[in-house]
């Protein structure tokens, strides 16, 4: 099981509308059978981390390509990404982190 984090940097006062898109992005991929439930959050501002930051993790059984054959691209996903874009100030990057099981 893995732990994929996507970080995204919002442009200056643009963090709350940032995630609310990201929800959104998160209920569709969830909707369409594509992603586990997703969850948000930010730092900067008044918690401690990086200002202007938001967060989006998911669990996967499986780390696969977003690019399989497969994969059904959602009706909303293009819209939600121009939206999403309007609220970055950068390109997002994305972390793996392999869950221990504890065997």
């Amino acid at each position: 099981m893995f732990v994929v984090r996507r970080i995204h940097h919002a442009k200056p006062g643009q963090s709350r509308k940032l995630a609310a898109v990201l929800s959104k992005i998160g209920d569709m991929y969830q909707g369409s059978g594509d992603r586990k439930p997703s969850r948000i959050y930010t730092s900067g501002g008044s918690t401690p981390g990086p200002l202007n930051t938001v967060y989006m993790e998911w669990l996967e059984e499986t780390l696969m390509s977003p690019y399989r054959p497969d994969l059904l691209k959602p009706e909303p996903e293009d819209a939600l990404f121009a939206e999403l874009r309007e609220y970055e100030a950068e390109p997002s990057s994305i972390e793996f982190y392999q869950l221990f099981s504890g065997e």
